[in-house]
């Protein structure tokens, strides 16, 4: 572990490709204008809010924790299982995308549970 964050990248080295793998691949790149035209679309981009998908996210847990205490079988139990992990997933990467951090990070640590 590095104990300067600052000056972690310090000692990297930078490798140009060989020829080969350049014409395979090509030159690369993004043109700044198409970054600078997703930037605005992104700050423009308003109308999706994140509570209608947290909403949703938090009713297909409940649903699955019912279905969980409710199951019977262990494949059942599997499957909600996996139903609630994958919903606080989503919760956890939409806080995150739409800003809401808390969510995130309370997200992560039900997921570590």
């Amino acid at each position: 572990m590095i104990d300067d964050p600052d000056n972690e990248w310090q000692d990297a080295e930078f490798t140009d490709a060989d020829r080969a793998l350049k014409t395979r691949v090509g030159s690369g790149g993004i043109p700044e204008l198409l970054l600078q035209k997703a930037q605005e679309s992104i700050d423009d981009n308003h109308s999706n809010d994140f509570k209608p998908y947290a909403e949703e996210y938090l009713k297909n847990i409940s649903a699955s924790l019912k279905a969980l205490k409710d199951a019977e079988e262990n494949a059942q139990r599997f499957v909600a299982l996996q139903n609630i992990s994958s919903n606080i997933m989503h919760l956890k990467a939409n806080g995150g995308m739409f800003g809401y951090n808390l969510i995130s990070m309370i997200s992560n640590v039900a997921l570590n549970f």
